[in-house]
């Protein structure tokens, strides 16, 4: 077939056409070659009316998931060698997708959906626990050698106001490091706070 009569022929006879080489051996390259033209003028011009190419069929398919023809447009290109076509689920839901499953048309990542649905209650319970404990995992070790040598030489007694609940929270902390001594935390998080907001 030439350039000509192919361009003549309807964008759907011409799908049919090209489907037609592919299942008869011939490649797309070569379908471009013979027909000089490029294979993304062919590629754009299916995809215009919604077909794909599927590389697991080896054939142009619809692509349910592409929206570019009107209800009315819609013809169904038959399909050779007793191929079918792989529509993609629009809505993922547990029941499409077990539908999908059991079809056998469904490949390893929708298994792996169907598995992560599977285990939605056990992941949720998970990042719950994360949640909860967040404020423990990440959190840097009190590290008393990080206040340097020379500010741990001489010990003095202060009085200072501290608002109750602070104070109350600061001690729960505290108790949690019971290796340490409270005036040696006292004093990182003084020395810290100083780094932080010197000037």
């Amino acid at each position: 077939m030439t350039k000509e009569e192919f361009n003549n022929l309807t964008v759907l006879e011409q799908l049919e056409h090209v489907n037609n080489l592919i299942v008869e051996g011939m490649s797309l390259r070569n379908i471009s070659l013979g027909l000089t033209m490029s294979k993304t003028t062919i590629r754009d011009r299916f995809l215009k009316i919604g077909y794909t190419y599927s590389k697991e069929l080896k054939q142009y398919c619809k692509d349910m998931s592409l929206e570019t023809q009107s209800h009315q447009e819609i013809i169904k290109v038959p399909q050779k060698a007793n191929k079918q076509v792989i529509e993609p689920i629009n809505k993922v839901n547990t029941k499409e997708l077990q539908k999908y499953d059991s079809k056998e048309k469904s490949k390893g990542y929708d298994k792996d959906i169907l598995e992560l649905i599977n285990k939605k209650t056990e992941i949720l319970e998970m990042l719950e626990h994360y949640k909860n404990n967040a404020n423990v995992i990440g959190k840097p070790q009190i590290n008393i050698s990080s206040l340097p040598q020379e500010m741990q030489t001489k010990i003095i007694n202060k009085s200072i106001k501290v608002y109750e609940k602070v104070y109350q929270s600061f001690d729960k902390i505290c108790s949690q490091f019971s290796g340490i001594k409270k005036q040696d935390i006292i004093s990182l998080a003084l020395y810290e706070f100083c780094e932080k907001y010197k000037k």
